[in-house]
């Protein structure tokens, strides 16, 4: 039993969206309707530790338009809650 909580524990700790590969962050892109971004992600690489350090001057200079960036941090904040970060 110990295994399975040990186990268990390490997955839900990997979940983090500091953890995330580039193919979680476009998924989560798609999740909540900024696929616009996918191309900006898989060219500079941006997985979830990087997508966590994005600043919205960050965003503006993929093109990221400014209600677009409210939706992002928004949603990202409730990502973060969701899992550990």
């Amino acid at each position: 039993a110990c295994v399975c909580v040990c186990v268990f524990y390490r997955k839900q700790e990997s979940s983090g969206v500091a953890h995330w590969t580039v193919e979680e962050v476009i998924a989560w892109l798609d999740r909540i309707g900024l696929t616009t971004f996918v191309g900006a992600v898989q060219e500079e690489g941006i997985d979830g530790s990087a997508l966590l350090d994005l600043s919205p001057k960050d965003l503006e200079y993929y093109g990221m338009k400014q209600h677009h960036q409210k939706r992002f941090f928004k949603e990202l904040d409730v990502a973060k809650e969701g899992s550990s970060v």
